[in-house]
């Protein structure tokens, strides 16, 4: 059973994201930005992509109003974005230049399934992870080869309030994803998987 409302999926236990995951995020040496800064941008922007969006909204729309306001208030940039019949695919880069994919479909009822594609875009970019945003639902998913998907599941707008913003910030923002090796392989994020697996 999840013990953090908002967050589901198979990459943490709910315990330990409720729990720990800040803490060891923290330790990491992740400095969230202020708080009330923070969630005030946060609110601003879900209250402006809940009333311009919905099911009928086009991936074009949900990349300008959704997905690129939200990646910047996390700390990314937009290096690339092509359109297909499927949605949007975005090369993002974290502050350090550390490669992510990101893949946005339509609005869903479901955190997206299919990753196939977000694997592919992935190791095309040599990132090590990649985002899904098929809205109201952000998915986090390692693209390192598993033969499952391993995945953080974030449903919006539920943990865009205490206590589930603070993880959603440890989670999802661009520091979480900057290499911490010379090879680019090893990220914050790598290292609280592997802390939630202890």
């Amino acid at each position: 059973m999840n013990a953090l409302a908002g967050f589901s999926g198979t990459l943490f236990p709910g315990r330990y994201l409720a729990d720990a995951l800040v803490a060891d995020a923290e330790r990491l040496g992740f400095t969230r930005p202020g708080d009330e800064a923070f969630a005030g941008r946060l609110a601003s922007w879900w209250h402006r992509a809940s009333l311009a969006c919905g099911p009928a909204t086009s991936t074009r729309a949900l990349v300008d109003v959704i997905a690129m306001p939200l990646f910047a208030i996390l700390g990314f940039r937009a290096r690339s974005m092509t359109f297909d019949e499927t949605g949007a695919s975005i090369y993002l880069e974290t502050r350090r230049a550390t490669a992510v994919a990101l893949l946005v479909r339509p609005w869903a009822s479901r955190p997206s399934a299919g990753v196939r594609h977000a694997f592919n875009f992935a190791r095309a970019l040599g990132a090590p992870w990649c985002v899904v945003l098929a809205p109201p639902f952000l998915s986090i998913v390692s693209a390192r080869g598993h033969a499952t998907r391993r995945a953080v599941d974030i449903a919006l707008p539920h943990v865009l309030s205490p206590p589930g913003r603070s993880v959603f910030l440890a989670l999802a923002h661009s520091a979480m994803f900057d290499a911490t090796d010379t090879r680019g392989s090893e990220t914050p994020l790598d290292r609280l998987v592997a802390q939630a697996a202890q």
